[in-house]
């Protein structure tokens, strides 16, 4: 008979020391290597550990896929089938390519933004209209920007400019007002009256979108006359997006009147009204397409 830890007997009968092996550690078929006094495990591709017993995490495991986007398990990768209105590697952009729609950017040129703010305004205009379908029989942009009532202009109107290139070259000659007010009820109005009113380039087979930008309180209004004219746009159908734009600080004295002024989302219930600083606008972008679209 064997001493006591010595479990294995060969052929001519010698009894040998148990090794590190023979109690089969290595799990889930993982390979046992000796090593010295102790042991390796060479693990199958699933799992992971000291002894194989960690299923491995799968790339899908941290839910890459973003906006209910599906992962697939590629190897090591993964694959995202983004939902309708979202694309790139992890549905993360949004885009608007199967809707007719006349949208019109309302600007704040007032003297508080500063030139290269401004800049920056126009800089997320074109990232958004990247991701627009733009064309005569799909999506229709116009550009108004506004200061005081009498400064207050169209920098091109809908059906002005008919490909990408035309509307970012539009926004590219848009010359910063700096103003000395900011006379949002005014521009609203204009874009009420002058804009989507059935004439011109407002097209009746296509859905209104106003998006509005700004950094500060009205000047030429309450926020009670602002919220009666932004209800006689929603209530011809036009879709009002609000953004505020600046430190968070200054934007809490007026978010509460952009949130007003916004049209309601229909799928979270909440104003379709966002806030960023002038040097991240372009964190909105995704938003403020899905939003529009």
């Amino acid at each position: 008979t064997c001493d006591k830890g010595a479990v294995k007997c060969v052929e001519d009968r010698n009894c040998v020391s148990k090794g590190p092996c023979d109690s089969f550690p290595c799990r889930n078929g993982g390979i046992c290597s000796l090593q010295g006094s102790t042991f390796s495990c060479q693990c199958p591709n699933d799992y992971q550990g000291s002894t194989c017993e960690e299923l491995k995490p799968k790339p899908c495991d941290s839910q890459p896929c973003l906006n209910g986007g599906i992962c697939t398990n590629v190897g090591s990768s993964f694959s995202c089938e983004c939902s309708k209105g979202f694309k790139g590697d992890t549905c993360a952009d949004a885009e608007c390519v199967d809707k007719k729609l006349d949208i019109l950017y309302v600007v704040d040129g007032s003297g508080s933004i500063r030139d290269a703010n401004f800049e920056n305004i126009k800089l997320e205009l074109k990232e958004m209209n990247g991701k627009f379908a733009i064309g005569p029989d799909k999506i229709q942009i116009a550009l108004m920007q506004f200061g005081r009532t009498t400064d207050t202009k169209m920098e091109f109107k809908l059906g002005e400019k008919t490909s990408l290139q035309a509307v970012n070259e539009g926004v590219d000659n848009m010359k910063w007002l700096s103003s000395l007010k900011t006379a949002t009820l005014d521009a609203l109005k204009k874009a009420r009256e002058q804009v989507f009113n059935g004439e011109g380039g407002d097209r009746s087979t296509a859905a209104n979108v106003l998006i509005l930008f700004t950094d500060g309180v009205a000047t030429d209004a309450n926020e009670v006359d602002q919220i009666q004219e932004a209800q006689k746009l929603k209530d011809a159908g036009v879709k009002v997006i609000t953004v505020a734009m600046g430190s968070k600080n200054f934007i809490e004295s007026y978010r509460s009147t952009l949130q007003k002024l916004a049209s309601v989302d229909d799928e979270t219930g909440q104003p379709l009204q966002f806030e960023a600083g002038f040097d991240n606008l372009n964190d909105l972008t995704s938003k403020l397409v899905k939003g529009a679209c």
